[in-house]
């Protein structure tokens, strides 16, 4: 089992993503991470020094993924349509794999609970748009994507498409294939700019 791998700062920020998704940030309290995890309160904070913190190490897991999928797309030098491809088919697996995770992406009271949250939050969509405008244009200076859109615009509506059709998924309570479902959408996106 995995979870005997795990330290007992990674089983905390888990079980805190499991109530986010749950009850959301009013019912994230150290007291519920403590009952779940059979530990004391204090034990919580030897870790972390406050929900402030289980948040911060919950957004610190996004960027980890991050830098992991531009590493993969920088050192395997991807073609712009396969980069694209790539980018969209690894996100959509990470939620499809960890449904609770979406929820922080979606939580607009995580977002109004503190403003450092809000801003770490904001600037990891930040440097993922600017990954995928940045492979678009690589299409674009490559003649493979159409150069009549912005590659801002183009880069809004694929984000739009995975965003959205993540969130109908969540709501419809993860029922269908999720990568299947965004990797439909983006083929036919990309064959319509190619």
């Amino acid at each position: 089992m995995i979870e005997n791998y795990l330290t007992r700062k990674e089983k905390i920020t888990i079980t805190s993503i499991q109530i986010l998704d749950e009850r959301g940030i009013k019912g994230l309290t150290t007291k519920e991470i403590a009952k779940r995890q059979n530990i004391t309160e204090p034990a919580i904070y030897r870790h972390f020094s406050s929900k402030k913190n289980i948040i911060l190490s919950i957004i610190e897991k996004f960027k980890i993924f991050d830098e992991l999928i531009s590493s993969t797309i920088e050192e395997n030098e991807m073609e712009a349509v396969d980069s694209l491809k790539y980018y969209i088919e690894s996100f959509s697996k990470y939620y499809q794999n960890y449904p609770e995770i979406t929820t922080i992406m979606f939580s607009l009271d995580v977002y109004g609970y503190d403003e450092d949250l809000r801003e770490e939050m904001f600037d990891t969509f930040k440097r993922r748009d600017e990954l995928i405008k940045n492979i678009i244009k690589k299409g674009q200076n490559n003649n493979i994507f159409n150069k009549n859109i912005s590659a801002k615009y183009f880069s809004d509506i694929v984000i739009d498409t995975l965003w959205g059709t993540i969130k109908r998924w969540k709501f419809n309570k993860c029922q269908s294939n999720l990568t299947e479902e965004v990797m439909r959408k983006i083929n036919w996106l990309i064959d319509k700019e190619v």
